[in-house]
């Protein structure tokens, strides 16, 4: 393989995250369903292709969250947005992102419809099972700590969850099927070059 080639889809794998950032932060400041975002099937996304640069592949999500939670912010100081951006359970929002980095991570070697299916499934099912542990746990919002008002922390964030898991599965088939789409089309051109 070539340098071009290998230039040409490291310029494609960073056009798809950055793409991917763009569309994650602008989703995120305009009205939309809630949790129907991309950034778990980035996190997924980075964890694959940048799972030999871990620190790099983390940083991508958090630093999306945090461009847009500071964006959020300063729409609800300024009167724009309806609620505030920061929360004292939002550090287990960016755990559950990075741990999906994490579950990306784990396919990376083979990446197969399968696999980020079920890594989509996984990671929707870890954020939904962390995110609102947190909720019953430090909110105040369920009292008192106990198995039934955890289950009713559970059902009640139910079609949260659906949005989380529509949005995970469908940005992932965008993100991984645009990025394999490109590697198999540089690859052809790579034996085309190499031919001419």
């Amino acid at each position: 393989m070539n340098q071009l080639s290998k230039l040409t889809k490291s310029n494609v794998l960073w056009g798809i995250i950055a793409i991917a950032a763009i569309v994650t932060i602008i989703v995120r400041l305009v009205p939309h369903i809630p949790n129907f975002v991309p950034i778990g099937a980035l996190a997924l996304f980075a964890g694959t292709y940048l799972a030999k640069k871990p620190w790099q592949a983390i940083a991508i999500p958090l630093s999306i969250m945090l461009v847009s939670d500071v964006l959020l912010q300063l729409g609800f100081v300024l009167g724009f947005m309806e609620y505030s951006a920061l929360y004292s359970g939002m550090w287990v929002t960016y755990l559950a992102f990075a741990l999906m980095v994490v579950v990306g991570m784990l396919y990376a070697n083979e990446v197969t419809i399968p696999n980020v299916l079920g890594g989509a499934i996984f990671g929707s099912v870890l954020f939904f099972a962390l995110s609102n542990f947190s909720v019953w746990l430090g909110s105040g919002m369920y009292e008192p700590k106990s198995l039934g008002t955890l289950i009713e922390c559970y059902a009640a964030a139910v079609p949260f969850f659906r949005a989380t898991f529509a949005a995970n599965i469908v940005y992932s088939g965008m993100l991984y099927g645009s990025f394999e789409v490109a590697k198999r089309y540089y690859s052809q051109s790579d034996v085309q070059i190499n031919k001419g």
